[in-house]
Parts: structure tokens; C-alpha cells; sequence
């Protein structure tokens, strides 16, 4: 009876094993599932990734369509990076590298730009892109705007800002309007209303306005711009602020958050501004 016992417990524990094996492979061997970096490890999942094009192509591809959780999206675009920035000396002019590499930047952006995380955004994915890719192609060409607008709005270092328009061969009516956006944020050498004048005229479609509407900055803007108008008039349209000031892109609604509106008899909705009695 014991032998029988001894034996049946050796076939439970053979087979445990080989269960807790094939799991193991598995998550081994699943980019997804296996923990392991570039910088951290040589497992046969970061290997593969490191040789093969149609390895990084079906990862890429799961974690646009797969019901992926954050944890991953996010491990699985950091290890794609590491892969990326270890091969790219290498591989950088072949035609399907690029496209893998400008899939993961451009995924990696939308993620930490939704999380607000600024300084993964600018350190880890812009400077990136800055740096090496936007002389491979003119779609890299608006990310590098955004590190410009990020160096001088998110880590208000205006030097930086500078050195990085002056390492561009050619300064252009688009980067002189990056470089006014910065000087009035950083420096003041405007009136607040100037800045949302130049970002008005950006398209919304651009991800640059995008990127300074969603910023602390705008925000900061609007405070400047309200200092401004409650220490010059006694009292102002809704309607003339709007336009003048905010050139249309705070809405009323936006508006009345900040400051009670008042109704002439003409019905012109205006804002009063109390004065401190001396």
C-alpha cells in the first residue's frame, strides 16, 4: 500500500512539474508575459526581438489589437525601445526597421501623453526622436517640434530650447513661431494674449496645439492673461475677452468657471471687477 502511495505521489509530482516547466516556457517566451528588459536580461524572448523583424512586427501588432491591460502596453512598448536603441546603428536605414521604430515612438507618445507623464514623454520618447529621427523622415519632423515646446513650456529651460532650434539648418517660419511661444512663456516678451494668438492659428488637427492645449501651460496662460485684464479694466465684455484676449480658444462656459458674468440691459454679458477699497 505504501509503495502504491510513493508511486502515485512521484506521478502527481512528475507531472507538477512538467506543468510549472511549460508554464515557465511560456512566459519565457511571450514578450508580453516575460518581465525581462534589455537592460536587465538576455532571455530568449528579448533575443528574439533583438534579431528578428517579424518577432517585433507581432508584437507590435498584439499590442495595437490585443485586449492588452496597461501594465503591458507599457512593458511591452519599453522593451520594443530597448530593442529599437540597441539596433539602430545597425539597421537604421532598413525600410522595415523604420517603420517599426516610427509605430513604437508614436504609440509610446499617445500613451504618456494621455497619462500626463511629461517626463517620460520628453526624456525617454522626444528627445529620441529629436535626436536621431527627424532627419530619416519628415514624419518625425512635428515630434521634434513638440521637444522644443516641451524643453521650453514643461522644463522651462530656455538655453536648452535654444540650443536644440539652433542645431536645425534652417530656421523657418514655423520654428521662429516655436521659438515665440517659448520667449513669451519663459521670458514675457509679450502680452499672454500673443501666445494663444500663435497657437490659435495652429491647425487643431496639429499635434503641437494639441499638445499645448492639454499642457500645464495653457492653463498658466490663462492665469497670466486674467492677471493682465482684472489689473488694466474696471470691467470687460465676455464677448471682447474671448476674442481679444483668449483669440477664441476659452469658451464661455470656460469662462464663468473663473468669473460671474453680469447683464447689461442690452443684454452684452459683462464681467466687473472688484477693486481693493484704500
Amino acid at each position: 500500500m505504501k509503495d502504491q502511495d510513493s508511486l502515485e505521489e512521484s506521478k502527481r509530482l512528475r507531472r507538477l512539474h512538467k506543468f510549472s516547466t511549460a508554464a515557465r516556457d511560456k512566459i519565457i517566451n511571450d514578450p508580453l508575459n516575460d518581465r525581462a528588459l534589455l537592460s536587465r536580461s538576455s532571455s530568449n524572448s528579448v533575443e528574439e526581438l533583438l534579431r528578428s523583424s517579424k518577432t517585433r512586427n507581432q508584437l507590435l501588432n498584439r499590442l495595437k489589437n490585443e485586449d492588452v491591460n496597461d501594465s503591458q502596453l507599457e512593458h511591452g512598448l519599453r522593451k520594443l525601445r530597448e530593442v529599437i536603441v540597441s539596433a539602430y546603428e545597425q539597421n537604421k536605414d532598413d525600410p522595415s526597421f523604420q517603420r517599426d521604430l516610427l509605430d513604437v515612438y508614436q504609440m509610446s507618445y499617445e500613451y504618456y501623453f494621455i497619462k500626463k507623464d511629461y517626463g517620460k514623454l520628453g526624456n525617454i520618447v522626444l528627445k529620441f526622436i529629436f535626436t536621431h529621427l527627424q532627419e530619416i523622415s519628415a514624419e518625425y519632423a512635428e515630434y521634434a517640434d513638440i521637444y522644443i515646446l516641451h524643453v521650453s513650456h514643461n522644463e522651462f529651460d530656455m538655453g536648452k530650447c535654444l540650443t536644440l532650434i539652433r542645431s536645425r539648418n534652417k530656421i523657418d517660419d514655423n520654428t521662429r513661431k516655436l521659438l515665440d511661444l517659448s520667449l513669451i512663456f519663459n521670458n514675457h516678451t509679450s502680452c499672454p494674449s500673443r501666445w494663444f494668438e500663435l497657437l490659435a492659428k495652429m491647425p487643431e488637427s496639429s499635434l503641437a496645439y494639441q499638445f499645448l492645449r492639454d499642457s500645464p501651460a495653457y492653463k498658466e496662460m490663462q492665469k497670466r492673461c486674467f492677471t493682465i485684464v482684472s489689473k488694466c479694466y474696471n470691467q470687460i465684455s465676455s464677448e471682447f475677452l474671448l476674442r481679444q484676449w483668449f483669440h477664441c480658444l476659452l469658451s464661455q462656459s470656460e469662462l464663468s468657471q473663473h468669473y460671474q458674468t453680469t447683464t447689461t440691459p442690452r443684454g452684452d454679458q459683462i464681467i466687473v471687477f472688484k477693486r481693493s477699497k484704500r
